[in-house]
């Protein structure tokens, strides 16, 4: 068999590769198959996170709902199951006993999440042990990546890890709903006003499941932590057991504006900064610009941020709301 020529030669070695341009077609299909492909990618991870956060504030919802039908229609909150650690009383060893007096976590969700009792040696940190498995594991929004800048009052360790390594809460009860009209109450419209200058007046109400009058419309969770500082965006870690304003537990929802309310951080929706609507997406706004919350009828589902500033969704029926309110073109009488 005779040699082939070199111009053959070439011939055949120039057909059995790809040419640059061929190379390019398909490098640039590739890349635009991989553009098309992320955000949907994108979209099914925060859905899925979202759907675990959706079940999670679900099952704390039943929570209440099954608290309530052991404890004569009560709500786990600072004026029932919370209401003796006022006094200094010791939080206690149990797993459903609070490790402040606004957490309504431990009281409801304490067996379901095998939250830990009282460990031989260990009784002085039973609290700590418990809030790290709250925020750290059985009860941490995959949507959550922040944590705690520094611990109020000092320290700067919590159950053997730097506080600044702490996962910070990522859920919060509406703490509307655990306001009473009775000043005989621990937590009340009227100390709300005294102390933290809430412009809150309720009608007869206590914090009990057969006074709320629209339980498919009342926010019982939301996705959301407290003390969010309204200039540094950081997040502090309060320690107390004793808290009038919320703890690490509870806030008052997008309604009206209190300082360190992730949803608000203080201030009318008009006078949010950029910065501003940043952190609240990164604190409360967290699946794709909305908050997660549960309602008292046991549903969960998402708010955008327009709706959740309804005055309706966070205080009694007949509560009135007589400053505040963020959004002012809602009546000032709570449905």
């Amino acid at each position: 068999m005779q040699d082939m020529t070199p111009a053959r030669r070439w011939f055949k070695a120039d057909r059995s590769a790809f040419t640059l341009i061929e190379l390019l077609v398909v490098i640039s299909i590739i890349a635009l198959l991989i553009g098309l492909l992320l955000p949907a990618l994108g979209h099914a991870r925060t859905a899925s996170r979202t759907a675990v956060c959706t079940a999670s504030q679900r099952q704390a919802a039943v929570g209440f709902a099954t608290y309530g039908a052991e404890h004569d229609q009560w709500i786990a909150g600072p004026n029932t199951s919370g209401a003796h650690i006022r006094s200094g009383s010791d939080i206690g060893n149990s797993p459903s006993a609070p490790t402040q007096n606004v957490d309504w976590l431990s009281p409801i969700l304490a067996y379901s999440l095998n939250l830990p009792g009282k460990q031989p040696g260990e009784e002085n940190r039973i609290a700590e042990r418990r809030l790290r498995m709250i925020f750290e594991q059985e009860f941490a929004c995959p949507a959550n990546r922040e944590r705690y800048a520094a611990q109020y009052g000092g320290g700067n360790t919590f159950d053997g890890i730097p506080v600044t390594e702490l996962r910070i809460n990522s859920y919060a009860a509406n703490m509307g709903m655990h306001l009473s009209s009775s000043r005989h109450d621990v937590i009340s419209d009227y100390s709300s006003r005294q102390d933290w200058g809430m412009p809150l007046l309720y009608p007869s109400y206590r914090p009990r499941l057969d006074n709320i009058n629209r339980p498919d419309a009342k926010v019982c969770t939301m996705d959301g932590t407290r003390y969010v500082d309204s200039s540094t965006f950081e997040v502090t870690f309060n320690a107390f057991p004793f808290q009038d304003e919320g703890g690490n537990f509870m806030n008052h929802g997008a309604a009206v504006g209190h300082t360190g309310d992730p949803a608000t951080l203080g201030r009318r929706s008009g006078e949010f900064t950029d910065a501003q609507r940043e952190a609240m997406r990164r604190f409360a706004y967290r699946h794709d610009t909305k908050m997660v919350v549960s309602y008292f009828d046991g549903h969960a589902g998402v708010m955008d941020e327009s709706e959740s500033r309804s005055i309706h969704y966070w205080y009694p029926s007949g509560a009135r709301v007589t400053g505040g309110v963020l959004d002012p073109t809602n009546p000032t009488v709570v449905k």
